[in-house]
């Protein structure tokens, strides 16, 4: 039986997590507008008031499903306001 070091094995975790979550981390993350005055607003994709952006709301501004998954933090499948501003950040 070949043993392995730890750190091998953590380096080996390292490079298959990276691979993983590349596309992910390229991905922009809400479609910025060409000009500061066309920010995506939390208000302007919370479109029912609601106090939270769901993934049909975020969709319907040109989000993707990917980019809404890892900006919901908490995982409640709705973007608070500060998850939806990490985002825009």
């Amino acid at each position: 039986m070949i043993k392995h070091s730890p750190l091998l094995s953590l380096a080996v975790v390292g490079l298959l997590n990276t691979v993983a979550l590349a596309p992910a981390l390229a991905a922009d993350p809400v479609p910025m507008p060409s000009t500061p005055s066309e920010a995506p607003s939390f208000k302007g994709y919370d479109s029912n008031n609601d106090g939270k952006v769901t993934l049909k709301e975020f969709q319907a501004k040109g989000g993707d499903e990917q980019t809404f998954r890892l900006g919901d933090a908490n995982k409640d499948n709705a973007l608070s306001s500060e998850e939806f501003l990490a985002l825009t950040r």
